[in-house]
């Protein structure tokens, strides 16, 4: 019996390093693959006439778990998207605002006062809204 779980624990890493070596040399698979090849495992498990339920139960949490990150690893990526159009829309806002305001800021860049007091006076004509607060 232990020179039986000794071979499955060998040819389960060997198969590891087949694995581990395919994703070195080619992209890593998209989630669909992943979610088809844990449904081979769990099929292969059920109809092998041996199946044993907490085989079958390590299985299914284990695409519970690839699931579960992809989905998070989605959210990521989703967020990153986010603050980019936040960040594009913010920097297309803040051209837009300079353009209207040219001649006012234009007027404190000819002032004759120190870099501190013209930051402050072109916060104060970008962003009308922030000096109430």
């Amino acid at each position: 019996m232990q020179a039986e779980t000794l071979g499955r624990i060998r040819r389960a890493a060997r198969h590891c390093r087949s694995l581990e070596q395919e994703f070195g040399e080619n992209p890593p698979p998209k989630l669909a693959t992943v979610v088809k090849l844990h449904r081979c495992l769990i099929y292969r498990l059920a109809t092998e006439g041996k199946a044993e339920p907490e085989r079958v139960r390590l299985a299914n949490l284990l695409t519970r778990t690839a699931l579960a990150y992809a989905i998070g690893w989605k959210k990521v990526e989703l967020r990153e998207r986010e603050l980019k159009l936040a960040e594009a829309k913010y920097k297309f806002n803040a051209g837009k605002a300079c353009v209207r305001k040219w001649a006012e800021l234009k007027e404190v860049a000819g002032r004759d006062i120190s870099p501190e007091e013209k930051a402050r006076a072109i916060r104060w004509i970008l962003f009308p809204k922030e000096r109430r607060e």
